[in-house]
């Protein structure tokens, strides 16, 4: 006889939330859980915005800027390519994860954050960079 218990619950509560804010977030969470292809194209979105936050990064830096991330401004100082890597396999790792565990509320959320945090260091970095070219 196993007296393994097995995790059945993935974060969502079924009770109604008297928070107007709760129960959207719930909303666009349960939303993405049961449109996989939309969160698979967010999470590409995801690292491609990565990418393009590198890609901007490095030109900033060419113009003069500094880096205010402690960790890539270390990678940096050593070398541009293993900075580049640590970069893409992080947020890689980290869509992976959000992928692998959607079925849980958490993970959503973090899925969440991450497209809204690389949108905004996108219309950050492109505002400077347009700043600093004129």
């Amino acid at each position: 006889m196993s007296l393994v218990l097995h995790e059945r619950r993935s974060g969502f509560d079924r009770r109604r939330s008297r928070s107007r804010v709760r129960r959207a977030t719930n909303s666009v969470l349960l939303f993405l859980r049961a449109e996989e292809s939309l969160l698979f194209f967010a999470l590409l979105a995801v690292n491609i915005l990565n990418v393009a936050d590198l890609a901007a990064t490095l030109r900033a830096l060419d113009l003069g800027a500094i880096e205010v991330n402690p960790l890539m401004h270390f990678l940096l100082g050593q070398n541009a390519l293993l900075a580049a890597a640590a970069k893409i396999v992080m947020v890689g790792t980290a869509s992976i994860a959000v992928w692998r565990l959607r079925r849980f509320r958490s993970a959503l959320a973090v899925g969440v954050v991450m497209i809204f945090w690389f949108w905004l260091i996108i219309v950050y970095q492109l505002g400077a960079l347009v700043s600093a070219t004129s």
